[in-house]
């Protein structure tokens, strides 16, 4: 069996969409998770297949805890050397990752 695809969401009834129905589609599992809302992020992808941030209402340079937190957390994936995609709020984050 595949890992899942860790998949992050900013908004408390959002869903994974297109991109989600795609990766089903290829036989992956979603491991669905909300930061914003409490949910934790993984230290290690070890588990996973690779990760995808979603958008959302925020800006990537808002003060909030949890987008602190998620761009720190980008650094996992890049040096772990997985798939990760940013979609809009998720590539911005990105863009601003020391890492």
């Amino acid at each position: 069996m595949t890992a899942p695809v860790l998949i992050i969401l900013h908004q408390e009834h959002s869903t994974p969409g297109r991109v989600g129905n795609i990766l089903r589609k290829r036989g992956l599992s979603l491991d669905i998770r909300r930061p914003r809302f409490g949910d934790s992020l993984p230290d290690s992808l070890a588990e996973h297949a690779g990760a995808v941030i979603f958008g959302g209402p925020q800006s990537a340079n808002d003060k909030d805890d949890f987008i602190k937190r998620e761009i720190d957390w980008i650094s996992v994936p890049l040096k772990e050397d997985k798939p990760f995609l940013g979609i809009c709020l998720g590539a911005k984050m990105m863009s601003l990752n020391p890492g």
